[in-house]
């Protein structure tokens, strides 16, 4: 995401056509995220006018406080919640977890262990993560073919006009203007057969230097996150028997943007997903960082443009499957992530309507619409009250999936 230079993603329709009117040439009502010609920066990553072209709202500007339980019903019905909040308080496991966290240990001891049962592993990875150092790589957009060619060509184009700046941009060589979009990872650009999934490294037989030493280190950090939030998810599955048809996996899943040709726009991957069996459903996506979301008075806004790229891929290959009920009644749907950054974990609230969902599907639409994303957080690992209630949360939305996968509640 280095090409975001937006401080603030837009927080209503008002800022958005002022981002839209600052960062596009075009009429925004006449060109969308599907046309690619309109391009004008260089590079292989998400850039200002494709981030507007999403048309997404963040409503919060700020960095957004720990909240109460007051915040679960934009999340899951609050009888789930009620539900998953029994089942903890009723685990010995559990509660002695959260005893652990009071007393902020730097490490897990045997007996703790032995107490702690599967909440162990889930204690030690996140006193492991606060440790994590370095900043992200958040190259996890892939673009269509078109987009890149007219990037690499407008990128070579400009080096023929004088420059502004004293140290212009060099030329990058021709392969790594037109390297293969297959070779391109979320987290780090590397091959399929080097990096098979987030979860599993294959190393050569020779050692690796400089570049490539660095991003292997880069994805070893990661995957540490990766890690983490998979072992709370699925320890929170194993405290009640009404989950076990939820499985959460550390997946690259990809999600695709096509045009109405059918032709890709761009796909993104994400970190991991729960699916409910026996279908097999994707009712949650995560993506993970080994650094903070927020850095001194940053505002996160590259990290939520890629988690925007992400839920509006994720909508645009599986649409609602209510989406003419949705049409005809005026109704919202709503889409959920969580997302770990470092030792910190957020659930992103995604709200759309059927005028979205044709939008970002390339169909025709009389109403310009957004995606409004809401993030609830910080959940910090160390402290007892926020993970506590992040427990509560995520075993609410596992028993919310699987009922609604069951058939026993409405989406």
């Amino acid at each position: 995401m280095a090409g975001i230079t937006m401080h603030t993603l837009p927080r209503n329709e008002p800022e958005w056509w002022i981002a839209a009117r600052k960062y596009k040439s075009a009429n925004p009502l006449e060109t969308s995220i599907h046309d690619a010609e309109y391009v004008k920066a260089s590079g292989s990553k998400l850039i200002n006018p494709e981030c507007v072209d999403i048309h997404v709202l963040w409503p919060h500007e700020k960095r957004p406080k720990f909240g109460t339980d007051r915040h679960v019903d934009k999340i899951v019905p609050q009888n789930c919640f009620s539900q998953s909040r029994t089942h903890l308080e009723g685990d010995e496991r559990f509660a002695a977890y959260i005893e652990c966290i009071r007393n902020f240990p730097k490490s897990v001891s045997s007996s703790d262990s032995k107490k702690l049962g599967i909440f162990a592993h889930v204690l030690e990875s996140q006193i492991y993560t606060r440790g994590l150092q370095g900043e992200d790589e958040n190259d996890k957009l892939d673009l269509s073919p078109i987009a890149n060619r007219t990037r690499a060509r407008l990128a070579q184009a400009s080096q023929l006009r004088p420059q502004t700046p004293s140290t212009p941009t060099p030329l990058r060589r021709q392969q790594e203007l037109v390297q293969p979009l297959h070779h391109m990872d979320i987290d780090v650009e590397m091959n399929d057969d080097i990096l098979s999934s987030p979860m599993s490294i294959t190393y050569g037989g020779s050692p690796v230097t400089g570049e490539e030493a660095k991003q292997a280190s880069v994805i070893k950090n990661e995957q540490e996150v990766v890690i983490c939030l998979s072992i709370l998810i699925r320890a929170l599955r194993l405290v009640t028997d009404s989950v076990q048809t939820a499985r959460y996996a550390a997946e690259q899943a990809i999600f695709t943007v096509v045009d109405k040709e059918n032709e890709k726009v761009y796909s993104a991957k994400v970190d991991g997903v729960v699916r409910i069996y026996p279908r097999g459903k994707i009712w949650v996506i995560s993506e993970t960082k080994k650094g903070p979301r927020y850095r001194g008075n940053l505002s996160g806004a590259e990290i939520k443009a890629q988690e925007s790229s992400e839920m509006a891929a994720w909508i645009a290959e599986v649409p609602p499957s209510n989406l003419e009920e949705m049409r005809e009644k005026n109704l919202l749907d709503r889409r959920l992530m969580i997302n770990q950054n470092k030792d910190e974990v957020y659930i992103i609230v995604g709200t759309y309507s059927a005028h979205y969902v044709d939008y970002i599907c390339h169909r025709e639409t009389d109403r310009l619409d957004f995606l409004v994303m809401q993030e609830i957080g910080p959940f910090r690992c160390e402290e007892w009250r926020a993970m506590k209630l992040l427990a509560e949360i995520i075993l609410a939305i596992l028993i919310w999936a699987c009922e609604c996968e069951a058939g026993v509640r409405e989406v």
